[in-house]
């Protein structure tokens, strides 16, 4: 049944005065906010059909594949697409391809490498934005577990007990050791990494629940994309993009399907759980409230 036209309006403009980017006051957006929640609620409307001013449907949906190359795709990898299709209420999966790493990309390089890059799937504006943070998270979280990494490396290095097994295999760095197991700079590595989304998954639980003690429902908000400006807010009285679920999923197992996919199952042979601890630690203090993790 198609929303009244007259409640449509109403809602609309309550949305672009709900928009943080907009200027307007705090109290204004939130204002806003709770109202346009409240008659979405009462008629049963979804933001995609508030956003229906030329004829789009909750079946219409595109497939969009990121800039960056990655040189394989990794279990973090994996888990962070899952983290911004759960914001931007988008699929994902993978494509092979050749271009710059994300690495090069962003450190001015050139190269011309085989790889895989993540494809999105779901609304054009969703995947188009899911696309760009998630070209722009890798960059950032490899930053961050590389400097974590550094500071667990040098304080190995101090270590009266691994200093002793240097002496023993007659190596002077802590990473040049035989037989370090889940101990090696990469398995932490990449088990902080997986814990750092595992704590932003947890964050992401909490803040539903809250909303949903405060009687509101759970979205993300999506507004236009533009270098610099927010696209991502995750607090609870503000607005964003709500996808019919039922037929995102139904639709994405028809593509899938007419594509040949097939699933895959990717799982570290080994794992520091400290460093997994470690990196939730800091996950769920990650603010996702720009298209700069904070």
């Amino acid at each position: 049944m198609t929303p009244d036209e007259n409640i449509l309006k109403k809602i609309r403009a309550l949305a672009v005065m709900a928009d943080p980017t907009r200027g307007g006051s705090k109290q204004e957006v939130e204002t806003a906010a709770k109202m346009m929640q409240k008659l979405m609620d009462q008629y049963n409307v979804s933001l995609l059909e508030v956003m229906n001013t030329k004829g789009v449907t909750a079946e219409t949906f595109v497939s969009l594949t990121s800039e960056g190359l990655l040189g394989a795709v990794k279990p973090w990898h994996w888990a962070l697409a899952a983290v911004i299709g759960r914001i931007m209420s988008t699929k994902h999966f993978a494509t092979g391809g050749y271009g710059v790493t994300l690495r090069e990309k962003h450190s001015g390089t050139d190269g011309n490498h085989k790889g895989q890059r993540m494809s999105f799937f779901g609304a054009k504006q969703s995947c188009e934005a899911s696309c760009e943070l998630f070209d722009l998270w890798v960059v950032e979280l490899d930053r961050m577990a590389v400097n974590a990494t550094s500071e667990y490396v040098k304080a190995m290095q101090r270590d009266p007990g691994w200093q002793e097994l240097m002496g023993e295999q007659g190596v002077e760095q802590f990473r040049h050791l035989i037989g370090l197991g889940s101990a090696h700079p990469t398995v932490w590595r990449g088990s902080w990494l997986i814990g750092l989304i595992g704590g932003i998954n947890k964050a992401l639980d909490e803040s539903e629940a809250e909303r949903k003690l405060l009687g509101t429902t759970a979205h993300a908000s999506l507004t236009e994309i533009k270098r610099g400006d927010p696209i991502v807010h995750l607090n609870n009285v503000q607005t964003g993009i709500v996808l019919f679920q039922r037929e995102l999923q139904t639709a994405y197992q028809a593509y899938a399907k007419s594509q040949g996919m097939r699933t895959t199952t990717t799982r570290s042979s080994r794992a520091n759980w400290d460093a997994h601890s470690k990196g939730e630690a800091v996950g769920r203090q990650i603010k996702l409230t720009s298209r700069r993790l904070k």
